[in-house]
Protein backbone atom coordinates (compact mmCIF):
# COMPACT_ATOMS: atom_id res chain seq x y z
CA UNK A 1 0.00 0.00 0.00
CA UNK A 2 1.29 3.34 -1.06
CA UNK A 3 2.60 5.71 1.90
CA UNK A 4 -0.17 8.30 2.64
CA UNK A 5 1.26 10.97 5.14
CA UNK A 6 -1.30 13.88 6.79
CA UNK A 7 -1.12 16.62 8.76
CA UNK A 8 -3.57 18.17 11.22
CA UNK A 9 -3.49 21.29 13.74
CA UNK A 10 -0.07 21.61 12.70
CA UNK A 11 0.34 25.09 13.93
CA UNK A 12 -0.36 23.57 17.85
CA UNK A 13 3.00 21.99 17.92
CA UNK A 14 5.80 23.61 20.19
CA UNK A 15 8.78 24.52 17.44
CA UNK A 16 11.04 22.63 20.31
CA UNK A 17 9.86 19.80 21.12
CA UNK A 18 11.71 16.82 21.54
CA UNK A 19 10.45 13.52 20.26
CA UNK A 20 9.67 10.74 23.17
CA UNK A 21 10.47 7.51 22.28
CA UNK A 22 7.52 4.56 22.29
CA UNK A 23 7.89 1.40 22.82
CA UNK A 24 4.29 -0.88 21.71
CA UNK A 25 4.09 -3.64 24.31
CA UNK A 26 1.03 -5.68 22.51
CA UNK A 27 -0.20 -5.73 18.88
CA UNK A 28 -3.69 -3.73 18.05
CA UNK A 29 -6.58 -6.79 17.35
CA UNK A 30 -7.56 -7.56 14.33
CA UNK A 31 -10.86 -5.59 14.51
CA UNK A 32 -9.27 -2.63 15.34
CA UNK A 33 -6.97 -3.27 11.97
CA UNK A 34 -10.17 -3.72 9.65
CA UNK A 35 -11.39 -0.33 10.83
CA UNK A 36 -7.84 1.47 9.99
CA UNK A 37 -7.59 -0.24 7.11
CA UNK A 38 -11.24 1.38 5.66
CA UNK A 39 -9.17 4.90 6.93
CA UNK A 40 -6.48 4.00 5.11
CA UNK A 41 -8.21 3.19 1.99
CA UNK A 42 -10.30 6.17 2.47
CA UNK A 43 -7.93 8.57 2.90
CA UNK A 44 -9.68 10.13 5.90
CA UNK A 45 -8.23 13.53 7.85
CA UNK A 46 -6.78 12.62 11.36
CA UNK A 47 -9.99 13.66 12.98
CA UNK A 48 -12.24 10.99 10.72
CA UNK A 49 -9.17 8.28 11.85
CA UNK A 50 -9.05 8.84 15.75
CA UNK A 51 -13.08 10.19 15.44
CA UNK A 52 -13.69 11.64 18.76
CA UNK A 53 -10.34 11.23 20.25
CA UNK A 54 -9.87 13.30 23.48
CA UNK A 55 -6.43 13.57 24.81
CA UNK A 56 -7.69 13.49 29.28
CA UNK A 57 -6.95 11.02 31.06
CA UNK A 58 -10.14 9.02 30.26
CA UNK A 59 -10.74 9.61 26.97
CA UNK A 60 -12.77 7.61 23.79
CA UNK A 61 -11.14 6.81 20.20
CA UNK A 62 -14.84 6.34 19.10
CA UNK A 63 -15.53 3.89 16.69
CA UNK A 64 -12.08 2.52 16.83
CA UNK A 65 -13.26 0.59 20.19
CA UNK A 66 -9.60 2.05 21.62
CA UNK A 67 -9.65 3.99 24.70
CA UNK A 68 -7.21 5.89 26.31
CA UNK A 69 -6.99 5.74 29.89
CA UNK A 70 -3.61 7.29 30.72
CA UNK A 71 -1.25 9.83 28.55
CA UNK A 72 1.97 11.92 29.03
CA UNK A 73 0.85 15.45 30.27
CA UNK A 74 3.90 17.65 29.36
CA UNK A 75 5.30 17.22 32.48
CA UNK A 76 8.68 15.98 31.26
CA UNK A 77 8.11 12.36 33.17
CA UNK A 78 7.57 8.76 32.35
CA UNK A 79 3.90 7.73 31.55
CA UNK A 80 2.47 5.05 29.84
CA UNK A 81 -0.76 4.71 28.04
CA UNK A 82 -3.39 1.76 28.61
CA UNK A 83 -5.15 0.73 25.39
CA UNK A 84 -8.24 -0.91 26.38
CA UNK A 85 -9.58 -2.58 23.21
CA UNK A 86 -13.43 -4.09 22.00
CA UNK A 87 -12.42 -7.46 23.38
CA UNK A 88 -11.37 -6.56 26.63
CA UNK A 89 -8.48 -6.90 25.63
CA UNK A 90 -5.55 -4.17 26.71
CA UNK A 91 -1.88 -3.15 25.53
CA UNK A 92 0.61 -0.50 27.14
CA UNK A 93 2.55 1.79 25.79
CA UNK A 94 6.01 3.38 27.86
CA UNK A 95 7.39 6.74 27.18
CA UNK A 96 10.75 7.55 27.93
CA UNK A 97 9.89 11.23 28.67
CA UNK A 98 12.83 13.10 26.75
CA UNK A 99 10.91 15.64 25.48
CA UNK A 100 6.95 16.75 25.51
CA UNK A 101 6.22 15.47 22.22
CA UNK A 102 5.68 11.44 21.79
CA UNK A 103 4.61 9.42 19.19
CA UNK A 104 2.13 6.44 19.64
CA UNK A 105 2.15 3.43 17.44
CA UNK A 106 -0.69 0.85 16.56
CA UNK A 107 -0.53 -2.16 14.56
CA UNK A 108 -2.78 -4.80 12.93
CA UNK A 109 -3.51 -7.56 10.44
CA UNK A 110 -6.43 -6.84 7.68
CA UNK A 111 -6.86 -8.95 4.70
CA UNK A 112 -3.62 -10.20 5.29
CA UNK A 113 -1.87 -7.01 4.98
CA UNK A 114 -0.13 -5.03 8.15
CA UNK A 115 -1.36 -2.02 8.81
CA UNK A 116 0.19 1.24 11.24
CA UNK A 117 -0.99 4.24 12.33
CA UNK A 118 1.27 6.68 13.84
CA UNK A 119 -0.15 9.62 15.82
CA UNK A 120 2.09 12.35 16.83
CA UNK A 121 1.27 13.89 19.72
CA UNK A 122 3.04 17.25 21.57
CA UNK A 123 2.08 20.73 23.74
CA UNK A 124 0.11 23.40 22.36
CA UNK A 125 2.18 26.03 21.40
CA UNK A 126 1.92 29.32 23.74
CA UNK A 127 -0.12 31.65 21.92
CA UNK A 128 -0.01 35.37 22.03
CA UNK A 129 -1.85 36.65 24.74
CA UNK A 130 -1.80 33.82 27.05
CA UNK A 131 -2.15 29.83 26.82
CA UNK A 132 -5.55 29.28 29.01
CA UNK A 133 -7.80 29.96 25.83
CA UNK A 134 -11.67 29.36 27.30
CA UNK A 135 -13.10 30.27 24.01
CA UNK A 136 -12.49 31.19 20.59
CA UNK A 137 -14.27 32.47 17.43
CA UNK A 138 -13.39 31.54 14.08
CA UNK A 139 -15.23 34.99 13.07
CA UNK A 140 -16.87 37.43 15.28
CA UNK A 141 -17.25 37.12 19.31
CA UNK A 142 -19.70 39.39 21.16
CA UNK A 143 -19.73 39.30 25.09
CA UNK A 144 -22.49 41.46 26.34
CA UNK A 145 -25.13 42.29 28.81
CA UNK A 146 -22.79 41.23 31.73
CA UNK A 147 -21.50 38.07 30.63
CA UNK A 148 -18.81 36.88 33.18
CA UNK A 149 -15.39 35.04 32.14
CA UNK A 150 -14.13 33.84 35.24
CA UNK A 151 -11.03 32.73 36.48
CA UNK A 152 -10.14 29.08 35.15
CA UNK A 153 -10.38 25.71 37.42
CA UNK A 154 -8.81 22.29 36.28
CA UNK A 155 -11.04 19.39 36.43
CA UNK A 156 -8.18 16.56 36.73
CA UNK A 157 -8.11 18.06 41.00
CA UNK A 158 -10.91 20.94 41.16
CA UNK A 159 -14.32 21.14 41.16
CA UNK A 160 -16.24 23.50 38.59
CA UNK A 161 -16.90 25.77 42.08
CA UNK A 162 -13.34 26.16 43.01
CA UNK A 163 -10.71 28.29 41.10
CA UNK A 164 -7.28 28.77 39.64
CA UNK A 165 -5.16 31.64 39.83
CA UNK A 166 -5.02 31.53 35.93
CA UNK A 167 -7.39 33.58 33.86
CA UNK A 168 -9.49 32.48 30.96
CA UNK A 169 -8.79 34.17 27.70
CA UNK A 170 -10.64 34.55 24.46
CA UNK A 171 -9.64 34.85 21.02
CA UNK A 172 -10.93 36.41 17.32
CA UNK A 173 -10.04 35.19 13.58
CA UNK A 174 -12.47 38.32 13.06
CA UNK A 175 -13.46 40.77 15.78
CA UNK A 176 -14.19 41.15 19.25
CA UNK A 177 -17.01 43.00 20.78
CA UNK A 178 -17.63 43.59 24.83
CA UNK A 179 -19.85 45.89 25.90
CA UNK A 180 -22.36 46.59 28.48
CA UNK A 181 -20.97 45.48 31.98
CA UNK A 182 -19.31 42.24 30.97
CA UNK A 183 -16.51 41.39 32.38
CA UNK A 184 -13.52 39.42 31.57
CA UNK A 185 -11.10 38.29 33.77
CA UNK A 186 -7.94 37.27 31.64
CA UNK A 187 -6.45 38.56 27.69
CA UNK A 188 -8.50 39.26 24.73
CA UNK A 189 -6.38 38.11 21.20
CA UNK A 190 -7.69 39.55 18.16
CA UNK A 191 -6.74 39.00 14.43
CA UNK A 192 -9.45 41.91 13.91
CA UNK A 193 -10.11 45.08 15.94
CA UNK A 194 -11.18 44.58 19.74
CA UNK A 195 -14.09 47.21 20.81
CA UNK A 196 -14.81 47.75 24.76
CA UNK A 197 -17.51 49.91 26.35
CA UNK A 198 -18.50 51.84 29.22
CA UNK A 199 -18.48 49.88 32.26
CA UNK A 200 -16.64 46.53 30.44
CA UNK A 201 -13.28 45.23 32.72
CA UNK A 202 -10.77 43.10 31.00
CA UNK A 203 -8.34 42.35 33.67
CA UNK A 204 -5.80 40.61 31.44
CA UNK A 205 -3.51 42.48 28.07
CA UNK A 206 -5.98 43.27 24.77
CA UNK A 207 -3.84 41.93 21.82
CA UNK A 208 -4.93 43.17 18.56
CA UNK A 209 -4.35 45.29 15.32
CA UNK A 210 -6.38 48.32 16.96
CA UNK A 211 -8.31 48.78 19.73
CA UNK A 212 -11.89 51.11 20.08
CA UNK A 213 -12.25 51.85 23.49
CA UNK A 214 -15.66 53.45 24.76
CA UNK A 215 -14.97 53.98 27.84
CA UNK A 216 -14.20 50.46 29.63
CA UNK A 217 -10.83 49.61 31.35
CA UNK A 218 -7.85 47.18 30.82
CA UNK A 219 -4.95 45.65 32.38
CA UNK A 220 -2.81 46.56 28.92
CA UNK A 221 -2.75 46.66 25.59
CA UNK A 222 -0.34 45.43 22.89
CA UNK A 223 -1.12 46.65 19.17
CA UNK A 224 -0.33 43.78 17.10
CA UNK A 225 -1.11 41.51 14.16
CA UNK A 226 -1.52 38.09 15.65
CA UNK A 227 -1.70 34.89 13.58
CA UNK A 228 -4.92 33.10 12.64
CA UNK A 229 -5.83 30.28 14.29
CA UNK A 230 -6.69 27.06 11.87
CA UNK A 231 -9.71 25.10 12.48
CA UNK A 232 -10.95 22.10 10.17
CA UNK A 233 -14.43 21.60 9.44
CA UNK A 234 -16.91 18.55 11.28
CA UNK A 235 -18.45 17.56 8.11
CA UNK A 236 -16.07 14.87 6.89
CA UNK A 237 -15.60 13.41 10.67
CA UNK A 238 -19.73 13.42 11.16
CA UNK A 239 -20.55 12.10 7.75
CA UNK A 240 -17.87 9.24 8.43
CA UNK A 241 -19.11 8.36 11.69
CA UNK A 242 -23.31 8.56 11.01
CA UNK A 243 -22.31 6.24 7.05
CA UNK A 244 -20.68 4.17 9.97
CA UNK A 245 -22.99 3.59 12.58
CA UNK A 246 -26.27 3.20 9.73
CA UNK A 247 -24.71 0.32 7.98
CA UNK A 248 -23.59 -1.30 11.66
CA UNK A 249 -26.99 -0.94 12.67
CA UNK A 250 -27.53 -3.64 15.82
CA UNK A 251 -31.20 -2.67 16.94
CA UNK A 252 -33.52 -0.81 14.93
CA UNK A 253 -36.18 0.87 17.40
CA UNK A 254 -37.87 2.92 14.48
CA UNK A 255 -39.78 6.09 16.37
CA UNK A 256 -40.30 5.52 20.40
CA UNK A 257 -41.71 7.91 22.95
CA UNK A 258 -40.27 6.54 26.08
CA UNK A 259 -42.83 6.17 28.82
CA UNK A 260 -41.58 5.08 32.38
CA UNK A 261 -37.88 3.79 31.80
CA UNK A 262 -36.10 2.15 29.01
CA UNK A 263 -32.83 0.43 29.21
CA UNK A 264 -30.82 0.08 26.13
CA UNK A 265 -27.90 -2.73 25.77
CA UNK A 266 -24.29 -2.14 26.15
CA UNK A 267 -22.16 -3.17 23.08
CA UNK A 268 -24.92 -2.16 20.46
CA UNK A 269 -25.35 0.69 17.72
CA UNK A 270 -29.43 1.68 18.61
CA UNK A 271 -31.00 3.09 15.52
CA UNK A 272 -33.97 5.35 16.16
CA UNK A 273 -35.94 7.61 13.53
CA UNK A 274 -37.09 10.10 16.76
CA UNK A 275 -36.66 9.82 19.77
CA UNK A 276 -38.27 11.17 22.76
CA UNK A 277 -38.20 11.43 26.50
CA UNK A 278 -40.53 13.36 28.20
CA UNK A 279 -42.50 14.26 31.60
CA UNK A 280 -40.11 12.38 33.66
CA UNK A 281 -39.21 9.34 31.42
CA UNK A 282 -36.01 7.72 31.91
CA UNK A 283 -33.90 6.27 28.37
CA UNK A 284 -30.66 4.36 30.43
CA UNK A 285 -27.70 3.56 28.33
CA UNK A 286 -25.33 0.75 29.22
CA UNK A 287 -22.25 1.64 27.89
CA UNK A 288 -20.39 1.50 25.83
CA UNK A 289 -22.71 1.88 23.04
CA UNK A 290 -23.93 3.83 20.00
CA UNK A 291 -27.03 5.97 19.73
CA UNK A 292 -28.30 6.85 16.25
CA UNK A 293 -30.78 9.38 15.27
CA UNK A 294 -31.76 9.32 11.60
CA UNK A 295 -34.41 12.21 12.56
CA UNK A 296 -34.17 14.33 15.99
CA UNK A 297 -33.96 13.62 19.57
CA UNK A 298 -36.12 15.95 22.08
CA UNK A 299 -36.14 15.62 26.04
CA UNK A 300 -39.19 17.38 27.33
CA UNK A 301 -40.43 18.34 30.95
CA UNK A 302 -37.55 16.40 32.90
CA UNK A 303 -36.91 13.66 30.63
CA UNK A 304 -33.91 11.69 31.57
CA UNK A 305 -31.13 10.11 28.97
CA UNK A 306 -28.94 8.15 31.66
CA UNK A 307 -25.41 7.53 30.54
CA UNK A 308 -24.42 3.99 32.75
CA UNK A 309 -21.44 3.05 33.44
CA UNK A 310 -17.90 4.43 33.39
CA UNK A 311 -17.60 3.80 29.64
CA UNK A 312 -18.35 5.65 26.52
CA UNK A 313 -21.97 7.02 24.35
CA UNK A 314 -21.59 7.94 21.01
CA UNK A 315 -25.09 10.35 20.03
CA UNK A 316 -24.84 10.93 16.28
CA UNK A 317 -28.01 12.86 15.20
CA UNK A 318 -28.96 13.83 11.88
CA UNK A 319 -31.92 16.40 12.19
CA UNK A 320 -31.59 18.08 15.67
CA UNK A 321 -31.42 17.78 19.50
CA UNK A 322 -33.65 19.32 22.15
CA UNK A 323 -32.99 18.97 25.77
CA UNK A 324 -36.16 21.91 27.77
CA UNK A 325 -37.64 22.38 30.72
CA UNK A 326 -35.36 20.83 33.22
CA UNK A 327 -34.24 17.55 30.86
CA UNK A 328 -31.13 16.34 31.67
CA UNK A 329 -28.12 13.91 30.55
CA UNK A 330 -27.51 11.85 33.82
CA UNK A 331 -24.51 9.70 35.09
CA UNK A 332 -23.38 7.66 37.85
CA UNK A 333 -20.67 8.63 39.84
CA UNK A 334 -18.97 5.36 41.92
CA UNK A 335 -15.96 6.93 42.60
CA UNK A 336 -17.88 9.56 44.33
CA UNK A 337 -15.95 12.89 42.88
CA UNK A 338 -18.83 14.75 41.77
CA UNK A 339 -18.16 13.68 38.06
CA UNK A 340 -19.94 11.45 36.03
CA UNK A 341 -18.13 8.43 35.69
CA UNK A 342 -18.92 7.99 31.44
CA UNK A 343 -18.17 10.08 28.27
CA UNK A 344 -19.97 11.26 25.52
CA UNK A 345 -19.57 12.14 22.00
CA UNK A 346 -22.04 14.21 20.20
CA UNK A 347 -21.73 14.16 16.16
CA UNK A 348 -25.02 16.61 15.10
CA UNK A 349 -25.75 17.27 11.48
CA UNK A 350 -28.60 20.14 12.88
CA UNK A 351 -29.43 22.51 15.19
CA UNK A 352 -28.31 21.61 19.06
CA UNK A 353 -30.29 23.36 21.78
CA UNK A 354 -29.89 23.73 25.59
CA UNK A 355 -33.09 25.53 27.07
CA UNK A 356 -34.88 26.32 30.03
CA UNK A 357 -32.90 24.52 32.63
CA UNK A 358 -31.68 21.44 30.01
CA UNK A 359 -28.63 20.44 32.00
CA UNK A 360 -25.98 17.66 32.59
CA UNK A 361 -26.39 16.20 36.25
CA UNK A 362 -27.21 15.98 39.63
CA UNK A 363 -22.98 14.73 38.63
CA UNK A 364 -22.03 16.69 35.72
CA UNK A 365 -19.35 15.17 33.20
CA UNK A 366 -15.96 16.03 33.57
CA UNK A 367 -15.51 18.79 30.55
CA UNK A 368 -13.08 16.74 28.89
CA UNK A 369 -15.05 14.03 28.57
CA UNK A 370 -17.98 15.45 26.95
CA UNK A 371 -17.65 16.91 23.33
CA UNK A 372 -20.17 18.24 20.65
CA UNK A 373 -18.45 18.05 17.00
CA UNK A 374 -21.14 20.29 15.09
CA UNK A 375 -21.60 20.09 10.98
CA UNK A 376 -20.97 23.39 9.15
CA UNK A 377 -23.07 26.42 9.19
CA UNK A 378 -25.10 24.58 12.33
CA UNK A 379 -26.52 26.46 15.44
CA UNK A 380 -25.60 25.18 18.87
CA UNK A 381 -27.13 27.32 21.75
CA UNK A 382 -27.71 27.48 25.34
CA UNK A 383 -30.26 29.91 26.70
CA UNK A 384 -33.04 30.53 29.49
CA UNK A 385 -30.86 28.85 32.97
CA UNK A 386 -29.24 26.17 30.84
CA UNK A 387 -25.84 25.03 31.57
CA UNK A 388 -22.99 22.71 29.86
CA UNK A 389 -19.64 21.08 31.12
CA UNK A 390 -18.08 20.29 28.23
CA UNK A 391 -15.99 20.61 24.76
CA UNK A 392 -17.66 22.35 21.68
CA UNK A 393 -15.98 22.31 18.03
CA UNK A 394 -18.61 24.43 16.05
CA UNK A 395 -15.74 26.47 13.50
CA UNK A 396 -17.90 26.98 10.72
CA UNK A 397 -21.77 27.70 12.81
CA UNK A 398 -22.87 29.62 15.54
CA UNK A 399 -22.87 29.27 19.34
CA UNK A 400 -25.21 31.45 21.08
CA UNK A 401 -25.44 31.69 25.15
CA UNK A 402 -28.63 33.63 26.10
CA UNK A 403 -30.35 34.15 29.46
CA UNK A 404 -28.50 33.17 32.44
CA UNK A 405 -26.15 30.08 31.24
CA UNK A 406 -23.35 28.63 32.67
CA UNK A 407 -20.72 27.10 30.61
CA UNK A 408 -17.71 25.06 31.78
CA UNK A 409 -15.30 23.72 29.07
CA UNK A 410 -13.96 25.52 26.30
CA UNK A 411 -15.21 25.68 23.06
CA UNK A 412 -14.84 26.74 19.27
CA UNK A 413 -17.65 29.22 17.62
CA UNK A 414 -18.17 30.75 13.88
CA UNK A 415 -19.66 33.49 15.62
CA UNK A 416 -19.81 33.47 19.85
CA UNK A 417 -22.27 35.54 20.72
CA UNK A 418 -23.67 36.12 24.62
CA UNK A 419 -26.76 37.81 25.88
CA UNK A 420 -27.84 38.33 29.33
CA UNK A 421 -25.79 37.53 32.18
CA UNK A 422 -23.83 34.57 30.90
CA UNK A 423 -21.16 32.81 32.74
CA UNK A 424 -18.14 31.27 31.14
CA UNK A 425 -15.36 29.39 32.93
CA UNK A 426 -12.26 27.59 31.48
CA UNK A 427 -11.22 24.42 32.46
CA UNK A 428 -7.72 23.81 31.74
CA UNK A 429 -8.25 19.71 31.43
CA UNK A 430 -10.25 20.16 28.00
CA UNK A 431 -6.88 22.23 26.74
CA UNK A 432 -5.96 20.31 23.15
CA UNK A 433 -9.60 18.72 23.25
CA UNK A 434 -11.32 18.47 19.55
CA UNK A 435 -8.06 21.25 18.54
CA UNK A 436 -9.15 23.70 21.21
CA UNK A 437 -7.41 25.81 23.26
CA UNK A 438 -3.28 26.08 24.19
CA UNK A 439 -0.69 26.36 26.23
CA UNK A 440 2.05 25.11 27.87
CA UNK A 441 1.51 21.31 29.04
CA UNK A 442 -1.55 21.26 27.20
CA UNK A 443 -1.90 18.77 24.15
CA UNK A 444 -2.52 18.58 20.89
CA UNK A 445 -2.32 16.74 18.02
CA UNK A 446 -1.60 15.59 14.28
CA UNK A 447 -1.12 12.69 12.68
CA UNK A 448 2.19 12.09 11.28
CA UNK A 449 1.37 9.21 8.93
CA UNK A 450 -0.56 6.50 8.09
CA UNK A 451 0.86 4.18 6.13
CA UNK A 452 2.15 0.74 6.28
CA UNK A 453 5.54 1.39 5.96
CA UNK A 454 8.02 2.94 8.20
CA UNK A 455 8.21 6.87 8.92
Amino acid sequence: MAKSTMYSHSSRRGSGSMLIIVTLLAIVMSSLAASLLLAVQAEKTSNDVFSGMELSKEASLSGLGLRLLQYNDGDATSDSLVYTFQDGSQATVLMSATGDDIILESRGLAQGIEHTVWALLGPGAEESGGGHLGFSANNFLELRNYAVVHDSFDSDTQLPSETTSDPSNVRSNGTVDIRMGSNLSGDVVSVGNVTIADGVTVTGTITSPSLINNGGSYGAYVQDNPAAVSYDSNNSLIDTTYDYALSHVTIDHGSVTVGGTLILASGSIHKFDDLTIESFATLAVQTPATILITNTLNLYNDGILSVLNADHLDLIINAGLELSNDSMFSFEDADSDSYGDASVTIYSKGLVSFQNGGHQGPNPPRPPTFVIYMKDGQLLEFRNDASFYGVISNPFGEVAFRNSTAFYGSGVGWDVTTGNYVSFKYDQATAGIAGIGAGPGSAGFEIAAISDETP
